[in-house]
């Protein structure tokens, strides 16, 4: 996969869904966006800017991994992990929930 263009965008113009947790980016709020290309196929992620960097934590492998999931807004772990929608990283001091997979 190559990545063609990354833009953090300070204010969406419409409404977007975000690629990593499946909740909504709303009009005037920031997000991450890429055009990606792999082979024939190019597409474009959007995700809140804690998504991102959350991603940005996983290499290739993990990535392809969790390809599918319904991710926790902010972290590594599948969306319902843990207690409801939050995931067992939350209410963590940064260091070890960082240390736990988590983006503090």
């Amino acid at each position: 996969m190559t990545n063609i263009a990354h833009d953090e965008v300070k204010a969406a113009r419409k409404a977007h869904v975000c690629d990593w947790c499946n909740e909504a980016i709303e009009i005037g709020k920031p997000y991450v966006r890429q055009r990606n290309k792999d082979g024939r196929d190019v597409w474009t992620w959007r995700a809140h800017p804690e998504c991102s960097k959350a991603a940005s934590t996983l290499d290739s492998f993990d990535l392809e991994m969790v390809a599918g999931e319904t991710m926790t807004r902010g972290c590594t772990c599948p969306k319902g992990s843990g207690d409801g929608d939050y995931c067992d990283h939350r209410g963590m001091p940064a260091e070890k929930a960082k240390a736990a997979g988590g983006v503090a």
